[in-house]
């Protein structure tokens, strides 16, 4: 992602964040807030929650 995210933006958090997000533990996440504080290079906390898969 280049971008940085906004409150409202739906981020898909999968394998390209970390392996642990790797196939059906890949997850849709709401952005609630973006931190000012600074972070690692490239980095941004998020303040969200998940939304629940399609049934």
């Amino acid at each position: 992602m280049t971008a940085r995210p906004c409150p409202g933006d739906l981020l898909v958090i999968d394998s390209r964040a970390s392996v642990q997000f790797a196939g059906d533990r890949a997850l849709t996440f709401r952005v609630v807030s973006v931190c000012e504080q600074p972070t690692y290079e490239g980095w941004v906390w998020l303040t969200g929650y998940v939304l629940n898969p399609p049934r």
